[in-house]
């Protein structure tokens, strides 16, 4: 790469860093290129006539054939200018088909001086590198007589002064238009002012030789290209290849535009050859500076109750305004964004996308011809209040949860809601209090355990609270008893009586205690069952008192009592009491006779005929003594011998009859004996 200055007018220039060696620089025998206007072909690094190799060669040989064919056609003998005259002209002839050099010298003076001294090219220096310099010097030839689309080979020779070739190569083939071997261009930067433009592009790639410019004004129409002309030193066109770190721009700079127009711009790659690569971006700029045009003035803003927050200003010149652009921030310095565009005739407008009791910014910009934008305007800052009441939230709904209560209700996603208050009432007809902070609008839930008691029911009502702090009315009451343990005595005072084996039970009432809610009576059989509840229900705790005909004639039963709080908490049992359920009546047999036998006694009596009767229980006692039991006999018998009647004299005996479900009659008669 070399950096060239390109002098474009008067005292004016356009420093441009010109890319001339993207492709082969100098030329390499037996290859052969497709350009924009023809084939270019390599021929050699010396200009002919000279001494190569200790040969004389005059000039390069060209001949031409179509891929395919056997037959080779001369279609060139080229040689290098003869004079200083002859090399100028060939130079200007050549650099006709590059305009975009038109303007430069390439000192034909000093350049056939080097050639005078040395005819190879490394000997005449880098202005070798120019492919019109190349063509003039005859190290490469156009073949501008090819048919477009053809592939040709080509075979270049040496020859020598006595007309005899030598050293031929032959080249691959080729044809032409060849394709433009650059990168994109993407567009970079844009500038522009009342009268000049300028635009730059990214090379992305390959970097050009060179580009074509094209304009056209407005935003429609077809493009016209632009030529690098200089009018005067205020009206000109210039182009060049810049480099700025590691990328190079391609740089358009247009002093030819009118102030106020609108203009739009691309441009297109060549690469060495002349062939195009890809269009570029298009550029659209505004030959107007929008810094001249006033800022609006005697900005202001407000808030407007139930509508939004309302912005005023006036412009001094709204002539040259095409429109207003009004953008809002969440702060004074960052986070601007387009929110509405107003007309030039327009002096207010309200946002009516705003949420209340929220700082918010603004800031307005002009737009001029051509889109162009001004700096933003001063910042003015607004808060929307809203007397607007919000409605309460629905679904609300209280259920018990261990240790309180748990309220929830559906979040309301539309109003401007910062939050939700609960309020709680202490049992039917108590008065509703606030029992929680603002909470959340995405929490929907609280729960309770604030004092509350496991005996008691707590009615919840649920307000929303607007962004501007004012309150709804209050939901739907809910109502929940908490899930909080409750302590609940045993029953005292149990008592039972037997009335026609029935068994009437009672015990003491606990009308200090609004947590009972039921009683429940367990019963046991005998002295070794099962306790089980009796009946199926439980007992109103205004009832203190069961009766219990389940009983059997002879059976013995215990009972005790168990309390329960209205949540189902149950207290211990009461103390047990107990009862037996008399059988049948059976009455002693008659008849009793006591007899000595000996040092025996024999007891007789009369048959007796008793349901229920089952046996027959003898007892003996002597004066001042207590009676005791010296023997059963069964029913079917009427005699008892007793055989150690003792020696205290006299003796005492009576009978009784005992039943099947074990109950004893009354004494019979008694009978004495005298043992001595």
């Amino acid at each position: 790469m070399q950096r060239i200055i390109f002098s474009c007018a008067a005292g004016l220039a356009l420093l441009v860093s010109a890319i001339v060696c993207t492709s082969p620089a100098r030329a390499q025998q037996g290859l052969a290129h497709g350009g924009a206007d023809g084939i270019i072909v390599d021929l050699g690094n010396w200009v002919l006539p000279a001494s190569i190799n200790g040969r004389a060669v005059a000039s390069y040989r060209v001949e031409r054939r179509e891929t395919g064919s056997r037959n080779w056609t001369q279609v060139a003998d080229v040689r290098g200018p003869a004079s200083q005259g002859e090399l100028e002209a060939a130079i200007a002839t050549h650099q006709k088909s590059f305009p975009e050099i038109s303007g430069v010298s390439f000192g034909a003076a000093e350049l056939w001086q080097r050639i005078q001294t040395g005819r190879d090219v490394r000997s005449i220096g880098a202005v070798t590198r120019f492919l019109p310099v190349q063509l003039a010097l005859g190290l490469r030839w156009m073949d501008a007589g090819a048919s477009r689309a053809v592939a040709y080979e080509y075979r270049i020779s040496h020859v020598g002064q006595d007309g005899s070739a030598t050293e031929a190569f032959v080249t691959p083939a080729v044809a032409w238009p060849g394709v433009g071997d650059v990168g994109r261009l993407q567009l970079a930067q844009t500038e522009a002012e009342p009268t000049s433009a300028t635009m730059r592009w990214y090379v992305k790639g390959t970097p050009p030789t060179s580009f074509r410019m094209y304009r056209r004004e407005g935003l429609s129409g077809p493009f016209s290209e632009l030529s690098a002309a200089v009018v005067d030193s205020c009206c000109f066109v210039a182009r060049g290849l810049t480099s700025s770190g590691d990328s190079i721009l391609a740089v358009l700079h247009d002093k030819t535009v009118q102030h106020s127009k609108v203009y739009q711009y691309y441009v297109v790659p060549l690469d060495y050859f002349r062939n195009e690569g890809f269009a570029s971006d298009t550029a659209t700029i505004v030959a107007f500076r929008m810094s001249h045009v006033p800022l609006p003035e005697r900005m202001a803003v407000r808030s407007v109750d139930s509508l939004g927050l309302l912005l005023r200003w006036q412009l001094r010149e709204p002539s040259a305004v095409h429109g207003i652009v009004i953008e809002r921030g969440p702060s004074i310095d960052t986070g601007f964004v387009e929110i509405f565009a107003a007309s030039p005739s327009d002096t207010s407008w309200l946002d009516q996308t705003v949420t209340p009791m929220e700082r918010y910014y603004y800031r307005l910009r002009l737009v001029g011809p051509g889109g162009l934008r001004s700096a933003p305007s001063a910042v003015l800052i607004g808060i929307w209040k809203s007397s607007d009441i919000p409605t309460p939230p629905q679904h609300v709904k209280a259920e018990p949860v261990r240790g309180g209560v748990r309220v929830e209700w559906t979040p309301d996603t539309i109003q401007n809601i910062a939050g939700y208050v609960v309020h709680r009432a202490d049992g039917y007809g108590a008065m509703f209090r606030q029992i929680s902070d603002v909470l959340p609008v995405k929490q929907a839930r609280y729960i309770d355990t604030m004092g509350l008691r496991g005996d008691w029911t707590y009615l919840y009502t649920v307000s929303a609270v607007n962004s501007s702090h004012v309150p709804s009315v209050a939901s739907d009451t809910a109502y929940a008893t908490p899930d909080i343990p409750l302590s609940i005595p045993a029953p005292q005072g149990l008592l039972a009586r037997v009335d026609k084996g029935r068994v009437y039970l009672t015990w003491t009432m606990q009308e200090d205690n609004p947590a009972l809610s039921a009683w429940r009576v367990y019963r046991r059989d005998g002295a070794s069952g099962t306790w089980k509840a009796l009946g199926d229900s439980l007992l109103e705790a205004s009832v203190n008192h069961v009766l219990d005909e389940g009983t059997k004639p002879g059976a013995t039963y215990a009972y005790r009592v168990r309390a329960y709080s209205i949540r189902g908490d149950s207290s211990e049992t009461s103390a047990i009491v107990e009862v037996r359920i008399a059988g049948p009546a059976v009455y002693p047999p008659a008849n009793l006779q006591a007899k000595r036998d000996g040092k025996q006694v024999l007891l007789t009596w009369d048959e007796i005929v008793q349901p229920g009767a089952k046996e027959f229980r003898v007892y003996r006692y002597t004066r001042g003594g207590t009676p005791q039991a010296v023997g059963t006999v069964p029913l079917d018998q009427r005699e008892f011998l007793d055989t150690r009647p003792g020696s205290t004299s006299p003796v005492f005996y009576y009978v009784t009859t005992v039943s099947t479900t074990g109950e004893e009659s009354r004494p019979g008669r008694e009978s004495a004996v005298l043992l001595r």
